[in-house]
């Protein structure tokens, strides 16, 4: 059976020659290379070459797409669409910008300190989270998908110093903050009061930037932190998963739970049992 899933290599720092099938490449720090798994490639590090391997499922990504797309991408064949035109090839090259890079090195030293923990609740959720919030990064690397999702597109690496300079340094700060706290009770006030800015002025800036307000982005951040409980955890009940995502009524997690995924909690449980 073909390996679905797609390996990410950061370059941190230093220089090496890259070597595939499908051609050499020069690398140095900033470069991402997501490859197909089961791709064979050689690299050749020159001293200080320093380099994070992180691979994903296809149907994570596609799973995160569709949540980082949520009102633009109908359904997750839509947003496997939107990947298959990212990845048209088995190896892909994006360059980061320092700024981003730097932050993406942050999310990758959390996420490493994350899974070296023991095994446990708070570990793995912090793990799911931040496993998101790389995702989000790669997926903000590229355009917006047309209205079309059938329709192919052709990518290229934005000029994310000018694209995230402005409002949207603010946004994002609150969006890390939703996606590593979804289970804090937030209001627009306080997220406001956090950057700086009027909560009728964050509304604006975020929704600009991800395409619904704070709140929705929350719920959503609560539906992806409840599925990977139920997923992993199968000793807890729904209503516990539900409290830990960050909802206090078991009625308003199902409802908000089934908006998102588009199936309720339990039906949810019971399809990656089957697919287990």
């Amino acid at each position: 059976m073909r390996d679905s899933r797609i390996v990410y290599k950061f370059v941190r720092a230093g220089t090496a020659r890259f070597a595939s099938p499908a051609g050499d490449l020069a690398l140095a720090a900033g470069d991402v290379l997501a490859i197909d798994a089961g791709v064979s490639y050689q690299i050749a590090p020159d001293p200080g070459y320093e380099v994070t391997r992180v691979g994903f499922d296809r149907r994570y990504i596609i799973d995160q797409l569709y949540w980082l797309y949520t009102g633009l991408l109908p359904d997750r064949a839509a947003a496997k669409r939107m990947l298959d035109a990212i990845y048209r090839a088995p190896i892909h090259e994006t360059r980061l910008d320092q700024p981003v890079l730097d932050r993406v090195c942050d999310i990758l030293d959390r996420l490493d300190d994350a899974l070296s923990q023991p095994l446990g609740l708070e570990h793995h959720a912090q793990a799911m989270s931040l496993s998101w919030s790389l995702i989000t990064e790669l997926g903000n690397l590229h355009a917006t998908p047309p209205a079309d999702p059938g329709i192919a597109t052709h990518t290229s690496v934005l000029d994310l110093g000018a694209r995230r300079s402005g409002p949207r340094t603010e946004a994002r700060a609150v969006a890390e903050l939703l996606t590593t706290e979804p289970g804090t009770p937030w209001t627009t006030a306080e997220l406001a009061a956090r950057v700086h800015l009027s909560p009728s002025q964050l509304r604006r800036v975020f929704t600009a930037t991800y395409g619904m307000p704070p709140a929705t982005y929350l719920a959503r951040a609560r539906a992806h932190r409840m599925a990977a409980l139920l997923t992993e955890h199968p000793d807890l009940t729904i209503s516990e998963a539900a409290l830990h995502a960050g909802w206090h009524s078991r009625t308003h997690a199902t409802a908000a739970f089934t908006r998102h995924h588009g199936v309720t909690p339990t039906q949810y449980r019971a399809r990656t049992r089957d697919d287990a």
